[in-house]
């Protein structure tokens, strides 16, 4: 026997998905009820941050870095100033790739036109420490800044 499965038409919740709703859907100018509908599960784990304070950690070597994220949970991250250079610190995620109790992002500069441009990976470079972070909240599962109350050990 075949099992028969599909989407639940959000549109006249009759059934399945039909041909005749999805035009209906494709052609609604309302990006807004589509966006609602479909957004990325991973954006539940991103906790909105307020200002630089949430995650910065000061001037700190890695070894109170990682003293900052032991009572934390997975996923949460800090940023720290070490030796005239930035550094992400993050207790990473069980859904990240690492394999590390913590581990240690290097912020790179370069210096473009006389503008100092921050990145993680050469193609994406930022000028400034915030924008960096907002662009690598998900590609490096940074969820939690330190001061958040959702960084705190609730699993």
């Amino acid at each position: 026997g075949k099992l028969q499965t599909g989407i639940k038409c959000i549109t006249c919740n009759n059934g399945l998905f039909h041909k005749e709703c999805f035009a209906l859907i494709k052609d609604c100018e309302d990006d807004e009820y589509r966006k609602d509908e479909f957004d990325d599960p991973e954006d539940v784990l991103v906790v909105p941050i307020e200002s630089f304070e949430d995650y910065f950690g000061g001037y700190i070597n890695r070894t109170k870095a990682n003293s900052k994220l032991l009572p934390k949970r997975q996923g949460t991250f800090l940023v720290r100033s070490s030796k005239d250079k930035y550094v992400i610190s993050k207790k990473p995620h069980r859904n990240d790739s690492s394999t590390f109790e913590y581990d240690h992002l290097k912020v790179d500069t370069v210096k473009v036109d006389n503008v100092e441009w921050y990145y993680l990976e050469k193609g994406f470079a930022m000028k400034n420490i915030e924008d960096l972070i907002k662009q690598h909240r998900k590609s490096h599962k940074l969820y939690f800044p330190v001061t958040s109350p959702e960084s705190e050990v609730n699993e």
